[in-house]
């Protein structure tokens, strides 16, 4: 199930069988119950450029009756948060350093006090928002100390992406790596993220 605003629903393309529940200022797409959620991932991935959409893929086991009900009782707030949403594209990163290595010593101009609130300084520069996330037991012990999802203005992606680029690079001489992966939909920043 994904949410759009009600004047949007009729620019996007199906590509699977999508029943639309209208309310007020929001509609919301909803697919047969045995539909693969790689499937609907990849519908919300082919549509969140076209227009505003929250992604509800842990909603996809409603009946369409409850969830037209869900829709009638939250669409001001899902209203809300697709005018914030607009234009915008969620990425994910993670930055991993050997823990044997010794300590990085810190630009002093950076006014950062670890490696991770370096890293997370420099990625949300530019970018609208960001949301730190778990970091799995495994990839923690591995090194990984920062994972997350940073939003960003789609009109200041290339050059957020740019000075991301950058900063990898620079990450390099501190033996640090750095990944990014996306665009996706703003699946971290509405209180309806999937679990």
């Amino acid at each position: 199930m994904a949410v759009v605003p009600a004047d949007a629903a009729d620019l996007l393309t199906a590509h699977l069988p999508v029943t639309w529940l209208p309310s007020g200022p929001v509609r919301a797409a909803s697919v047969p119950i045995d539909t693969s959620p790689d499937v609907i991932a990849a519908w919300h991935q082919t549509h969140f450029r076209e227009v505003p959409l929250i992604p509800l893929r842990g909603h996809q086991a409603m009946t369409t009756e409850q969830a037209a009900a869900w829709l009638d009782e939250h669409a001001s707030v899902l209203a809300w948060f697709l005018e914030d949403i607009a234009g915008r594209a969620e990425w994910h990163l993670t930055a991993q350093r050997d823990p044997a290595l010794p300590p990085v010593e810190l630009p002093a101009e950076e006014e950062a006090d670890t490696l991770a609130a370096w890293v997370w300084r420099r990625v949300r520069a530019g970018s609208d928002d960001a949301c730190p996330l778990p970091i799995p037991a495994p990839a923690a012990a591995a090194g990984q100390f920062a994972h997350g999802a940073v939003l960003v203005a789609q009109a200041n992606e290339a050059n957020w992406l740019a000075a991301l680029e950058q900063f990898r690079e620079e990450l390099k001489t501190t033996a640090t790596t750095l990944e990014y992966h996306g665009p996706y939909p703003a699946y971290h920043f509405t209180p309806f993220a999937p679990e």
